[in-house]
């Protein structure tokens, strides 16, 4: 399986990183599994990296087919809004 890995250092980032990566798992561009988390080792002068690691989905979509940018834009207000109650999801 071909993977992917989404390095950061701030954790509060991560809550939107998997917020992306479910949008992604929705519409078939990656594995149907979690994100595994990684401590990465540090290095020298950079400490406290972490990282999400996910397969990619090669076969569980059209690659002809492209995400727009406002698509995924609005999926990611979308889930805001559910998040803090201003929206009833399904």
């Amino acid at each position: 399986m071909n993977l992917c890995y989404l390095v950061y250092s701030r954790e509060e980032e991560e809550p939107e990183y998997l917020r992306y990566f479910e949008f992604l798992r929705s519409k078939g561009y990656i594995a149907d599994v979690q994100p595994e988390i990684v401590t990465l080792e540090d290095l020298q002068g950079v400490s406290g990296l972490k990282a999400l690691r996910i397969g990619i989905n090669y076969e569980g979509h059209d690659l002809e087919s492209e995400l727009e940018m406002q698509e995924i834009m609005d999926e990611i207000e979308t889930s805001d809004k559910k998040d803090r109650g201003l929206v009833k999801s399904n």
